[in-house]
């Protein structure tokens, strides 16, 4: 199955990149944010899960999930 869903969003590995557009939905959704500097410090971690849904045509990130 593609990652790629019907509207236009894909799933896949977060980034470096991606840190800051994450850590402004972060603060956007949260009363608590987690910082850029705990996103940072939690990728690549073994062990963690951190994906990121980002729009296909616009290569924004729309979301983001952690484990």
């Amino acid at each position: 199955m593609s990652p790629t869903v019907k509207s236009g969003v894909s799933i896949r590995l977060a980034a470096v990149t991606d840190i800051p557009p994450v850590a402004e939905i972060e603060r956007a959704s949260f009363g608590d944010p987690w910082s850029e500097a705990a996103f940072r410090a939690l990728h690549g971690m073994r062990g963690a899960i951190f994906l990121v849904a980002g729009r296909s045509e616009t290569y924004s990130i729309a979301g983001y999930v952690i484990a």
